[in-house]
């Protein structure tokens, strides 16, 4: 293969499988281990890095053969084709061992923040036999290049490996090696499903045109048990994840006190767990394949497509420590949960029962866009950028709360919030000639076909300072428009948050038209609520004033004329009277700044 290819297949793997918040680079590494040793897909991902804090261990696999003896594979990933990558990647092998040998001895500082790669590691190393392992160290890479080239250039680094490897490791067999484009034409497809788990299951079972369905029930240890192992990944074909400001209210508090009644109660006090059952909505599980096996479902590959907020609600009940003690391990494996499990391997099928699944729930209707490609391909392109682009509803906070290390390293510029879809959605609405303020106000008519796929067109999301500075007017301009509001009496009857929309539009067409210089300077991060004093809420306040766009003096001259009160901040006939008299009634930014760059 060569490095293009190897480039669009990653991208490929990335674009069908991966979960919130990972990008095409981070998919490198379960890319390989899928294609290598035929993992299915969340199986590589689960073995594969999720940020930062992994010492330099991108993937991990356990090769347990009966012929030979088992290697540990430890793997370090570098998406660069610079031929000096590969000399980073021996040294952050030779961490990747020095953490090793830390979680063979147990003395892992208890305050230090671990990667999840290395809790699954942990747990797949647990009652394994570690002196009779072998250790093999790869750096995967996409540089062209004779790969004995590449390690005769990184002579220094080998020998400081080899140093350490001999003195943590003595007794153990440990390997060096690379492995590029040259060495990844594979000639076969993966096909293995990965792993079998089973599952508890009571039901029936219906077929049709090649996909099976059990319906019946399941026990909530069993998926909750699959959330350990996989963690937010298993829900990575979701519509959102799991909601933490609704954590102590609604369905999830009540979910809670369930669980406390059913099995953190004395015996005498507990309450029959089929009130679980009976009071909490059902589980979605897709599978790559399911049989019906010793009283149960021996299953491959799964995947919760509808049920996130009821399993890591079980998994965070489990772990809490006022009830963690408490709880009865019997009366915990009895409580039964009503379970739907669909075998197929048709990603657009998946998509569609997933959508059709949470249509039933109180989902936004950007969250059934949450998957769809050209939003997985803006979410890695935004990533490199630093700025965490938030597709699935409540991804941020899951990641701000799982990892704050991975979200301060990866996405610098949008630490405090992330640039979230609904809100791109109704800047690029604005920024079109075509959508009606009216129609920019409502997030939900975006979202629908015609309108969503002529907004989020490739050519529209080209530039992508443009898409955060637009963003960042809209979720700003109001504040600005606050502040002048006080130093105007003209203005009084202006309410700033419903002329939001018209000002985002005008400032952004003037903007571009004639200062577009504004573009670079604010729309590098993502800005939440500026202060009074910050530069950008000050630099809308000048473009406000009468000495530039004037809206200080249009909006009360168009509108007070218009009646008493002031129209709707929507109405159609005063907003091109304003846009006309600022020059841009017909200019489109969309174009405009593509014309210029």
């Amino acid at each position: 293969m060569r490095s293009q290819e190897v480039r669009d297949a990653v991208q490929q793997f990335y674009t069908r499988h991966a979960p919130g918040g990972r990008s095409a680079e981070d998919a490198f590494p379960a890319w390989w281990l899928h294609r290598e040793f035929e993992l299915a897909p969340n199986e590589a991902i689960a073995c594969s890095s999720t940020g930062s804090h992994d010492h330099g261990l991108d993937g991990f696999f356990i090769e347990a053969r009966p012929d030979r003896e088992p290697v540990l594979h430890l793997i370090q990933a570098k998406f660069s084709p610079t031929h000096r990558i590969v000399r980073d990647g021996i040294r952050d092998l030779r961490r990747t061992l020095v953490r090793l040998d830390s979680l063979r001895r147990r003395d892992t500082p208890g305050s230090d923040i671990e990667n999840t790669i290395w809790v699954r590691l942990r747990a797949r190393l647990e009652g394994r036999a570690f002196d009779n392992l072998v250790l093999h160290c790869r750096v995967l890479h996409i540089a062209e290049g004779d790969e004995n080239a590449l390690l005769a250039e990184a002579k220094a680094e080998r020998a400081e490996f080899e140093e350490t490897a001999a003195t943590l490791f003595p007794d153990h067999k440990v390997r060096l090696s690379l492995s590029g484009p040259r060495s990844f034409a594979w000639n076969h497809i993966a096909v293995t499903p990965g792993a079998s788990r089973q599952i508890y299951f009571e039901g029936v079972e219906a077929s049709s045109l090649g996909e099976r369905l059990f319906i019946g029930l399941g026990k909530l240890a069993d998926l909750v048990q699959l959330y350990e192992e996989y963690g937010d990944n298993i829900f990575s074909k979701n519509v959102r994840l799991f909601n933490y400001r609704a954590a102590e209210r609604g369905p999830a508090r009540h979910l809670r006190e369930t669980l406390r009644q059913c099995c953190a109660q004395p015996a005498s006090r507990r309450t029959d767990p089929m009130r679980f059952t009976l009071f909490h909505n059902g589980i979605t599980l897709h599978v790559t394949s399911a049989e019906r096996r010793d009283g149960g479902l021996t299953i491959r590959s799964p995947g919760i497509l509808n049920g996130c907020q009821t399993v890591k609600s079980a998994w965070i009940f489990k772990h809490e420590k006022l009830f963690r003690d408490r709880i009865d391990a019997d009366a915990w494996n009895s409580l039964r949960v009503p379970i739907r499990v669909i075998r197929t391997t048709d990603e657009e099928l998946v998509r569609e029962i997933t959508v059709s699944n949470n249509r039933q729930n109180a989902i936004r209707p950007s969250g059934f866009r949450a998957n769809d490609p050209v939003q997985l391909r803006l979410g890695d392109r935004l990533k490199q950028r630093g700025i965490f682009y938030e597709r699935q509803e409540s991804a941020f906070e899951n990641l701000k709360r799982s990892s704050p290390k991975t979200l301060e390293d990866d996405y610098p510029h949008s630490f405090d919030a992330p640039l979230r879809m609904e809100e791109l959605a109704q800047a690029l609405a604005l920024m079109s000639e075509h959508t009606a303020l009216s129609v920019a106000s409502k997030v939900a008519d975006l979202f629908e076909t015609p309108v969503y796929e002529r907004l989020f067109a490739d050519e529209n999301l080209e530039h992508l300072d443009l898409l955060v500075f637009a963003t960042n007017v809209l979720r700003n301009v109001h504040l600005a428009l606050k502040d002048t509001k006080e130093k105007s009496a003209r203005l009084d009857p202006m309410v700033p948050a419903r002329f939001r929309y018209l000002a985002t539009r005008a400032l952004v067409r003037w903007i571009v038209k004639h200062d577009s210089e504004l573009v670079a300077a604010f729309g590098a991060e993502v800005m939440v609520r500026a202060g009074p004093r910050h530069p950008f809420r000050e630099r809308l306040r000048k473009l406000i004033s009468p000495q530039n766009t004037g809206l200080q003096t249009l909006l009360p001259e168009l509108w007070h004329a218009a009646g008493d009160p002031w129209p709707s901040a929507t109405d159609k006939e005063l907003a091109d009277k304003l846009l006309k008299k600022l020059g841009v009634q017909e200019f489109e930014p969309l174009v405009r700044y593509r014309g210029r760059a």
